[in-house]
């Protein structure tokens, strides 16, 4: 077969197009696997590297965890040292997980941390809390904080809380950008009253800027039975009524009031052994509406 001069260049023309769709020969060969079920899905992007900067941030943030509940507490499986109940339902939960873009590479933990508060709290040294610790972890923009009132009314003391009340006496509070608080388990006894008059209460002193701190209502009586007897004895409570929500009300706003009006400042420093001039360190303190929301089942 005999080609003319002309055919050639049109031919060498045409081929020199496909050419753009050939691999690079200078670059690297790689082995894309593909998803046995979604075959159009990559498991690596290999340009990521070669993108702007800016568009590899906004990867980052969409790798990030939908909006979480996260819970203000040390990291502990149970309550007891070992679990009484296999199937109990009111074990305690783990900490939220952390993001995943925290261990990818610097970049994408210091886009994470930009967005993250990353808090490190000691574990519990005393009483039956027992368990692994992990650092709490939360966007105060997309997350919802909540703790218990147990942890609040009886762990006020234990050592987890008391770098968290110290930092926020050095004006360094990771908290401050919360504005919503859920205290769950809430019930009304008058030595709750009194407590919350004590300058113990660090688990809420803690969350300076709140705008709405909402007290759910302990487990009702119906979900009694689905417990374990140990559990069941500690869950009962009583009937809530219309003088219980005014009391607690009162009392939790009479609480932020307390430290809006900075009266219980050199007790706290005193019970934290810390010596020095607060007056221009600490952050005004506003005082949230106080909720009472029916108990559900959340995580």
């Amino acid at each position: 077969m005999v080609f003319s001069p002309g055919n050639h260049d049109i031919i060498m023309s045409k081929l020199s197009i496909l050419s753009l769709h050939l691999p690079d020969p200078e670059g690297k060969i790689v082995a894309q696997i593909l998803d046995p079920i979604k075959t159009d899905k990559l498991d690596t992007f290999h340009c990521f590297p070669s993108l702007i900067k800016e568009l590899q941030i906004k990867i980052w943030q969409f790798a990030f965890p939908p909006p979480r509940r996260v819970e203000v507490r040390p990291n502990r499986f149970c309550r007891q040292k070992k679990p009484h109940c296999s199937s109990c339902k009111c074990r305690a939960k783990h900490t939220a997980p952390l993001p995943t873009t925290l261990y990818v590479n610097h970049q994408s933990r210091e886009e994470t941390l930009r967005h993250y508060r990353l808090v490190w709290m000691k574990s519990e040294t005393q009483g039956t809390f027992n368990g692994k610790v992990k650092p709490l972890c939360f966007d105060p923009s997309r997350d919802f904080l909540y703790t218990d009132m147990f942890d609040m009314m009886c762990c006020t003391r234990s050592d987890w809380m008391t770098p968290l009340i110290a930092h926020r006496f050095l004006n360094r509070d990771c908290f401050k950008d919360v504005k919503v608080l859920e205290v769950r388990s809430w019930e009304w006894y008058d030595r709750i009253g009194e407590s919350l008059q004590t300058p113990y209460c660090v688990a809420l002193e803690v969350f300076t800027q709140l705008e709405e701190i909402r007290l759910m209502l302990h487990h009702p009586s119906q979900y009694v039975a689905k417990f374990c007897a140990d559990c069941r004895s500690r869950h009962k409570g009583r009937p809530w009524t219309k003088s219980m929500e005014k009391k607690s009300i009162n009392a939790m706003t009479a609480f932020y009031r307390r430290i809006h009006d900075d009266t219980a400042i050199d007790e706290q420093l005193a019970e934290l052994g810390v010596q020095m001039d607060t007056k221009n360190k600490i952050a005004e303190v506003k005082i949230p509406k106080v909720v009472i929301v029916p108990w559900t089942r959340r995580c």
